[in-house]
């Protein structure tokens, strides 16, 4: 069962080299990241929910390292969430918590000030 998950550990690691295309190029092209992505969604097809979680809990980890590293997380999650459609539901959480936390620190402090302000009237 280790072995096995080294396995996955390194198929993670291969992937996550693969959807760095985006963050490590000047000449960026969709079409690339998007088959890179369709490779993702078959194997995770042969994935149990135990496999699968850490993949996508070290792809979102991965996320926190640049816009562009996020963008790229939310495409892939995109098209996971289309393929695997209910099933998806169970990893969303993390995924949610993950954009919540994200969004909050885009938020200019200002603004954030003034909402507070005009939700206490």
């Amino acid at each position: 069962s280790s072995g096995i998950n080294a396995e996955y550990g390194v198929i993670g690691n291969i992937f996550v080299s693969l959807i760095s295309y985006r963050d490590t190029t000047i000449s960026f092209a969709e079409d690339t990241e998007n088959e890179i992505i369709t490779c993702f969604v078959g194997l995770v097809y042969k994935l149990t929910e135990k496999e699968f979680l850490p993949l996508l809990v070290q792809l979102l980890e991965w996320s926190d390292g640049s816009l562009e590293r996020s963008i790229s997380f939310y495409n892939l999650s995109s098209q996971l969430s289309d393929k695997l459609q209910g099933l998806f539901l169970l990893f969303g959480g993390s995924i949610y918590v993950n954009l919540v936390e994200k969004l909050k620190r885009c938020k200019p402090q200002e603004q954030s000030q003034e909402y507070e302000s005009k939700k206490m009237k």
